[in-house]
């Protein structure tokens, strides 16, 4: 995880060798792991660190791919591996979401950050728009990403990620859904 953190993302774009699907699994099970305690942190992490690697990994399109179609996580099977990480997003985002402000936990904030910032690199793939359409929950919270008048801190975001209004915004140009607003 440290690694994929400190490398580049123009590299990671480029090393899809040095991202094994163990890896993938690896990551993908600690923030499955995460996501079940009560505090969203496994072994001493938050769930917002496996999720921040994902990002930097998802920019590489192969490694994106590559974690949908072959992972093999302790609670997925392959035929829902797709279906299974976008289910565990959106439950997340619907849980962080609606208790972000400017008195709340900051990591609260940057971890609903991180997860737009995910459906924003699935959505430039448009075989995974459908996927992202049907959860009504999803759709709902892109959309007040973009007119919510709450002030959001963005102030801790590394500078690889858009902000929550930019990834809304994003999301639904590349699903072509601005006529849904």
């Amino acid at each position: 995880m440290i690694r994929a953190l400190l490398t580049d993302i123009n590299q990671i774009k480029i090393d899809s060798s040095s991202y094994s699907n163990q890896i993938l699994n690896m990551i993908i099970q600690l923030c499955i792991d995460a996501a079940k305690n009560e505090r969203y942190r496994y072994n001493g992490s938050h769930i917002s660190e496996p999720l921040t690697v994902l990002v930097k990994l998802f920019y590489n399109d192969e490694l994106l791919h590559n974690t949908f179609c072959n992972n093999e996580t302790k609670s997925s099977s392959s035929s829902s591996n797709i279906q299974s990480l976008i289910e565990l997003l959106v439950s997340l985002l619907v849980k962080f979401y609606p208790k972000i402000n400017l008195d709340n936990d900051m990591l609260e904030n940057y971890t609903c950050v991180v997860i737009l910032n995910l459906f924003w690199l699935i959505s430039n793939h448009e075989k995974y728009h459908q996927i992202i359409r049907n959860h009504e929950q999803l759709m709902d919270i892109i959309k007040r990403g973009i007119y919510d008048e709450e002030n959001f801190i963005d102030t801790f975001m590394p500078r690889t990620m858009k902000s929550i209004k930019q990834s809304a915004n994003d999301i639904l140009k590349n699903l072509n859904s601005e006529n849904l607003i």
